[in-house]
């Protein structure tokens, strides 16, 4: 295959995170591909984005930019409204789709863009990041790898600041006709992908859902899952007011162990076992294991290839498309894909209802 050419649908925040990483690694000669065109609806984002990362061609209209055949590969990186009538165009015209998370609105929606992206036999990969954390793939790893006893309880703690005019962030998430939801769709989904991958699929949600700030979107949520191991897990996903970082906390318990996460800021990792002391475990030690675990031999790698796998912009955007464009590249099946955040859309649909109904709602197709 000559170099990969591709397409970014999106030049916000998310979409630049993708453009930096992706730079980063056609920089550091780890892929064999190209920024070759952006589309925006804001001529001057677009203007900005497509000189700072050198694109061959800019549009603004995403249409034009998927019908251009010399495009292989489209990275779908609008606000969640849009993504299925993106997602048909980009399968109709025959390119490979990175979509981000949330899929769409609800699982329907979402189970019909699985259908079409499963159809189409071409790569398809979802923007569930979490996936991609060097943390969380070392408790993966982890839990296969010894004796722990059986998985008890896990706890996931969720908080960022309200994502609408703050920092970064956007005016269309405070819009449920375009964003579909809020703590939970838009941003929990994420912690519902996580807790099946870790520990399988889930049988049952209870669900207490809140809308303190807004009245149609959710900024908190609480929720308690049963998988079908017989594991019972659990969410609180909250958006605040409050001027902190955003973070994730993460206790698991075994029969025989106790594991504690704290992503984004702090970045800890402490397994405790019963027959020995707590271990703290350094972000660098469970990076270069990830890199490993993916194929590179890390004394191998340069300065500037580690910094473009785990320092620069976000680490775990830019392993996740590494992930992505070498299997289009080597024709290898992509992760997460459209089947797993389909999963975890039904998830997500049931806890709602539950919320709604005051009941437990049992999931019988995941």
């Amino acid at each position: 295959m000559t170099r990969l050419k591709l397409g970014f649908i999106g030049a916000g925040n998310i979409g630049k995170m993708h453009l930096m990483s992706i730079a980063a690694l056609i920089e550091a000669n780890l892929l064999d591909a190209e920024i070759y065109a952006i589309a925006d609806i804001d001529k001057e984002t677009l203007v900005e984005t497509t000189e700072l990362f050198d694109a061959k061609k800019s549009f603004m209209n995403y249409k034009d930019l998927i019908k251009d055949p010399n495009v292989d590969a489209v990275f779908i990186l609008v606000p969640t409204k849009w993504h299925k009538e993106i997602l048909e165009l980009a399968i109709e015209k025959r390119k490979h789709v990175f979509c981000e998370k949330p899929l769409a609105h609800n699982y329907s929606v979402a189970n019909e863009m699985r259908n079409i992206m499963n159809k189409s036999g071409l790569k398809g990969q979802v923007g569930l990041v979490l996936r991609f954390d060097p943390f969380l793939n070392y408790v993966r790893d982890y839990i296969s790898e010894h004796n722990l006893g059986h998985p008890m309880v896990a706890h996931i703690r969720d908080d960022q600041h309200i994502p609408i005019n703050w920092g970064n962030y956007s005016a269309w998430r405070g819009n449920k006709e375009i964003a579909g939801g809020g703590t939970l769709l838009e941003h929990s989904i994420h912690d519902v992908d996580l807790l099946m991958w870790l520990f399988g699929n889930i049988r049952s949600v209870y669900a207490q859902i809140n809308y303190y700030t807004q009245k149609e979107l959710d900024d908190h949520a609480s929720l308690i899952m049963t998988h079908k191991n017989g594991m019972t897990t659990s969410i609180d996903s909250i958006w605040h007011k409050v001027d902190r970082p955003s973070n994730r906390e993460i206790e698991v318990f075994f029969e025989k162990a106790y594991i504690k996460i704290i992503l984004e800021e702090k970045k800890t990792l402490i397994i405790h076992e019963a027959d020995g002391e707590p271990t703290a475990i350094s972000y660098e030690s469970a990076s270069r294991r990830l890199l490993e675990k993916i194929g590179f031999e890390y004394d191998s790698l340069n300065s500037e290839q580690i910094d473009a796998l785990i320092n620069i912009g976000s680490e775990r955007y830019a392993i996740q498309d590494y992930i992505y464009i070498k299997s289009i590249l080597e024709d290898k099946v992509p992760y997460p894909g459209f089947d797993d955040a389909a999963k975890a859309h039904l998830v997500v649909d049931m806890a709602y209802k539950s919320s709604h109904e005051q009941k437990p709602i049992l999931i019988n197709r995941v």
